[in-house]
């Protein structure tokens, strides 16, 4: 599913980028792999930012 969704937005932008017809249900198709390789490090970078968000104190408890 996911990878569907990456695949159309990924067609958009290669569409834009002027990309040979030829050429672009490759190049889609491994953007859409790299995408989906760097999901989990993205996920993970976001939850430990979400972690830090949680710790950092608030307004309230500084006054």
């Amino acid at each position: 599913m996911l990878m569907m969704m990456a695949k159309t937005d990924l067609n958009v932008v290669v569409t834009s980028l002027n990309i040979p017809q030829k050429l672009r249900s490759r190049v889609v198709s491994d953007l859409a792999k790299q995408f989906m390789k760097a999901k989990p490090v993205v996920e993970r970078e976001l939850n430990e930012q979400k972690k830090e968000e949680r710790k950092m104190p608030t307004t309230r408890e500084f006054s």
